[in-house]
């Protein structure tokens, strides 16, 4: 986004550390007071993952459209909020269906995936931003998003045994 930043808004070095720190202090806000709050309305699991990639659904629509640099980094920010809700309710979930002896390394490799998520979902933006300008890679995360939300919608009702465990979620 950086980039973006000074081809869209001519934004320079000192702009985009000020963006850089306002997703800081977004990802901090979120996780101290935007996931227990969305937890408190969206009880089970399936309604946290729907919340979740629908704030990153408008997230990524507010970045393509956003006309300004402060628009921008309320898109980012909204990306934190969406990421952050996603992130925690599937480590929360994924946590607990683990059997007890094995959490560690379940963890483990959960936290290997999120690693190499983040050294592919950058190298894959920039081949897009690359190839199509600032809006070719939101709109794939869009696609992807509305994808993966499509799937929670359409999932089958949880197990009894996964009921059980939504209620001990957060």
């Amino acid at each position: 986004m950086p980039l973006s930043n000074k081809e869209n808004f001519d934004v320079g070095a000192q702009g985009n550390g000020i963006f850089m720190a306002s997703l800081g202090a977004s990802s901090v806000i979120t996780q101290s007071i935007g996931v227990p709050v969305i937890s408190r309305f969206f009880v089970t699991t399936k309604w946290q993952l729907i919340s979740g990639c629908s704030v990153l659904i408008f997230a990524f629509a507010a970045n393509v459209m956003a006309p300004s640099f402060e628009l921008t980094i309320l898109a980012a920010s909204l990306m934190i909020l969406g990421n952050g809700i996603l992130s925690t309710t599937v480590t929360a979930r994924y946590s607990q269906a683990l059997p007890k002896g094995n959490t560690g390394g379940g963890m483990g490799v959960s936290g290997a995936v999120t690693s190499l998520m983040g050294v592919i979902s950058p190298t894959l933006a920039g081949i897009l931003y690359q190839q199509g300008g600032n809006t070719l890679p939101s709109l794939v995360a869009i696609i992807i998003t509305a994808a993966m939300l499509l799937w929670i919608i359409l999932s089958p009702p949880p197990t009894s045994r996964a009921t059980k465990m939504d209620k001990k979620v957060f």
